[in-house]
């Protein structure tokens, strides 16, 4: 019965994380795609402000969008060290590695949002997410699972 539950709580903790990174794709499509990264070229804060006035009055869902793909990676990242901290597995160390990588990425991509979108960086970022993609669906399929709860 151990067995079971490591498995259904590994399937629970690949599946979060799938989820959330669907929603993180969705929310950095939008944001590319109408140069999101132009409207709040700084981090932590957004134009001066952790939590702006605007967000909740509704008059911009462009920064709505802007502050949750912000925030999301927060929560992956808490979910993949609680995960990696409790069972660590060769595919939870690569998705450690990547994410830090992942994360600077977007923040010198807003950093460098001054006046221009740094293209070559916006790139890099959604190729590195992509990558944390693929090592999430493997996870997630068991892909790299040798019947046992090893991914």
């Amino acid at each position: 019965i151990s067995r079971l539950v490591a498995y259904e709580s590994e399937k629970g903790f690949w599946l979060l994380l799938f989820l959330l990174l669907i929603i993180q794709f969705g929310l950095g499509t939008l944001l590319a795609g109408n140069r999101g990264a132009l409207m709040a070229p700084t981090y932590p804060d957004i134009n001066g402000e952790f939590i702006p006035d605007s967000l909740f009055r509704g008059d911009s869902w462009l920064l709505t969008v802007n502050f949750l793909h912000r925030h999301i990676p927060l929560l992956i990242v808490l979910i993949a060290v609680v995960g990696w901290v409790m069972r660590p597995t060769p595919l939870k160390t690569i998705l450690m590695g990547m994410l830090p990588i992942q994360f600077t990425l977007g923040v010198l991509t807003v950093l460098f949002s001054k006046g221009g979108i740094p293209v070559g960086m916006g790139v890099l970022h959604q190729l590195v997410g992509w990558l944390m993609m693929g090592t999430v669906f493997a996870g997630l399929t068991g892909v790299f699972s040798s019947g046992d709860v090893e991914s």
